[in-house]
């Protein structure tokens, strides 16, 4: 996976149940070795040790979580001193996957993306994941789009900082943002109209191929992605319970899962 990280903009997406955010995690874990900062910031706040217990042990050994309430919240938006110090925790350890937990409401952790966004943009080689992106980026709601987020999105390229953002369902996340990616990745989709997104990403047009795009996600099994790139799609299978990822094909962006 570590050579995928020169493509500066990467999003997965796929339904409860796919390996989204294992995917997520996994791939974080594995950055990790190429002496980049790694954090991950789960905004559903559904990342708990509870969950992390029951990854094999040496995934855990390299994950530390962290998590942010309302008090923690309005203390760093008061206090620069307080938001540098989050920084710094945030950023502090080379060796592990930070996950912090954003136990925040849809607008609080708007909040919390315009604050931090601006300072994240100072730094260079960083690598953001960004879980459930859809709370603060958006297709309607402009009272929880992060405009700051956005940006370390869009200029963040220029600081070769590379930002990966999952979302469960991709009919409510920004197309305007998606549409910055590089490479997408495609889990088990079961809702027509998240369906009906993968289609347009890939232009698909024809009702046919659209019908045929959609039986080919709900088919995919848990740890099964379509990784789009440069026109070809490539499937992968992502074991779960050890991270290891194996391409057992790649086919022509014109093959849509009708096999």
């Amino acid at each position: 996976m570590s050579e995928l990280i020169n493509e500066h903009t990467q999003t997965i997406l796929g339904g409860k149940g796919s390996g989204k955010t294992t995917l997520l995690i996994y791939k974080g874990v594995d950055l990790i070795h190429n002496s980049r900062k790694v954090v991950l910031i789960d905004c559903g706040g559904v990342i708990t040790k509870t969950k992390l217990s029951q990854y094999p042990e040496q995934i855990k050994a390299k994950i530390r979580l962290m998590g942010l309430q309302r008090k923690g919240l309005e203390a760093i938006l008061g206090s620069k001193k307080q938001l540098k110090f989050l920084l710094t925790g945030l950023l502090s350890n080379d060796r592990k996957l930070t996950i912090l937990r954003l136990e925040l409401t849809s607008q609080e952790s708007r909040y919390f993306f315009d604050c931090v966004s601006e300072y994240l943009l100072r730094y260079k080689n960083l690598i953001i994941l960004i879980d459930e992106s859809q709370e603060v980026l958006p297709q309607n709601g402009r009272e929880n789009y992060s405009q700051e987020l956005e940006r370390l999105v869009r200029v963040g390229r220029n600081y070769n900082t590379v930002i990966f953002l999952a979302s469960q369902r991709p009919q409510f996340l920004n197309k305007k943002v998606m549409a910055l990616s590089d490479i997408f990745y495609f889990g088990n989709i079961q809702y027509y109209l998240d369906s009906r997104i993968c289609a347009e990403i890939l232009g698909v047009s024809l009702t046919k191929d659209k019908n045929n795009l959609r039986r080919g996600l709900k088919s995919l099994k848990l740890g099964k992605f379509y990784r789009i790139k440069e026109g070809r799609i490539e499937i992968i299978n992502y074991d779960i319970s050890s991270g290891k990822e194996q391409t057992t094909s790649t086919k022509d962006i014109t093959w849509l899962g009708g096999e």
